[in-house]
C-alpha cells in the first residue's frame, strides 16, 4: 500500500477485509487497532454493554513521526458483529462443557433462543435436546456455569 490518498470506499473495503481476517481478536478485545502505510484503523465496541455494534475510525498517519494524526480522522459506517459474537460465545461455552458445535448448530441455537436468553441456558438446552442428556447442574460444571450464567445472547441487527 502506498501513501496515496484513499477514498472512503477504499478505506471501507480495507476495513471489511481486516475485520474478516481478525474477527476473533476484535470480539475478544472489543477495541482493536491495525495500520497500513499512511492510515491507522480502530474498530471498537460502542459501549460497555456489548450490543454487537462496533465503530470504525480511520486516522491518517503523519509521514514524519509515524504517529496517528488525531486532527484528521473519519468515521466509517459502523458494523454489527453480534452474530459473530454469539457464535464465538456459544462455541466457547460448549467447548468448556466438553462438546464441539458447528456454525450451523450455533445458527440453530440463536434461531430457537428467546430474547434475553443466556449463553449458558441456550447452550445446555440445545446440547440436552440434540447431543446428550447430561446433568449440567452438577458441581462438575459449576465453573462453566459461573462463566456464562449472566452473558446474554445479542439480538439480531435491526
Amino acid at each position: 500500500m502506498t501513501t496515496e490518498e484513499l477514498t472512503d470506499e477504499q478505506l471501507q473495503q480495507l476495513a471489511k477485509q481486516f475485520i474478516a481476517e481478525h474477527i476473533q481478536e476484535i470480539i475478544r478485545d472489543r477495541d482493536w487497532w491495525w495500520g497500513i502505510e499512511g492510515y491507522s484503523f480502530n474498530v471498537h465496541s460502542l459501549d460497555d454493554e456489548d450490543t454487537g455494534w462496533y465503530n470504525i475510525n480511520v486516522y491518517k498517519v503523519d509521514p514524519v513521526t509515524g504517529m496517528d494524526n488525531y486532527d484528521w480522522w473519519i468515521d466509517l459506517p459502523r458494523v454489527y458483529l453480534g452474530d459473530e459474537t454469539n457464535r464465538a460465545y456459544l462455541k466457547q461455552c460448549a467447548s468448556q462443557l466438553g462438546y464441539e458445535i458447528s456454525d450451523e448448530d450455533c445458527a440453530d441455537i440463536m434461531k430457537d433462543s428467546p430474547k434475553g436468553e443466556t449463553v449458558w441456558t441456550a447452550t445446555t438446552d440445545w446440547l440436552n435436546t440434540w447431543e446428550t442428556c447430561a446433568d449440567f447442574d452438577s458441581p462438575k460444571y459449576d465453573n462453566v456455569y459461573d462463566d456464562w450464567q449472566d452473558v446474554q445472547l445479542m439480538e439480531k441487527a435491526a
